[in-house]
Parts: C-alpha cells; structure tokens; sequence
C-alpha cells in the first residue's frame, strides 16, 4: 500500500530524489511504537501461567 501511494504521488525523479525514504520512515516510526507498547503495557493474567506451565523436563528432549 505504501508502496503504490508513493508510486501515484509521485513522480520517478521525486521517488529517485528523496522518496524511496519514506516506508523507511515510516518502518521506524512503526517500530517505535511498537518498542513503547512493549515496554509501558502489562500483559495478561495469562501469559505468566502458561509460561510456567511448559516448563520442559530435563530428560524429554533427548
């Protein structure tokens, strides 16, 4: 999608110029989002569990 508005919005010199930066932007910003979600946001009740709940016993991967 990104990739077809930058295509329609601009032209070949503006996309060789400077645009062919823009999803790079954008895939930053994205991850920064994503690094503030991960850090401020409380999982659920659910993970702990199920996370203590497979635990692997020594002998079963053998």
């Amino acid at each position: 999608m990104v990739a077809t508005l930058i295509n329609t919005s601009l032209t070949p010199q503006g996309i060789h110029d400077g645009g062919w930066r823009i999803p790079f932007l954008l895939g930053g910003v994205f991850g920064l989002v994503a690094m503030y979600l991960r850090r401020w946001l409380q999982e659920t009740p659910d993970i702990p569990r199920d996370a203590a709940a497979q635990s692997i016993s020594p002998g079963a991967a053998g």
